[in-house]
């Protein structure tokens, strides 16, 4: 689905169900707002692994680091299509937190 600038905007964040839409949403954004996208390692409420990728959009930079993620997705929930998802934000002009990479590298070096 191939959507115009003004119609990734508009799109409810809710209905982001493909790496493609979140891909085009991205990219329009990042013409109009500061985006962070950050993937992390977390531990459930019941103790379980989780990856979670979080989408993070603010007016200006400073408000960005003073933000709450706008939504997320989680490896829990998506299982292999995830990865789609972390590649779409890597192919898009956000910021992306590479951190987590960086530390599972060490980890395993």
């Amino acid at each position: 689905m191939i959507m115009t600038e003004e119609q990734a905007i508009t799109w409810d964040i809710r209905a982001i169900y493909s790496p493609e839409i979140f891909e085009q949403w991205l990219n329009a954004m990042t013409k109009r707002k500061a985006v962070f996208v950050e993937l992390m390692h977390i531990k459930d409420y019941d103790g379980k692994s989780n990856l979670v990728l979080s989408v993070y959009c603010a007016e200006t930079q400073e408000e960005l680091e003073e933000s709450d993620p706008e939504f997320w997705f989680s490896y829990n929930v998506l299982e292999n299509e995830f990865w789609s998802f972390v590649a779409a934000a890597a192919n898009s002009p956000v910021t992306f937190d590479t951190e987590f990479f960086f530390e599972q590298l060490y980890l395993r070096g």
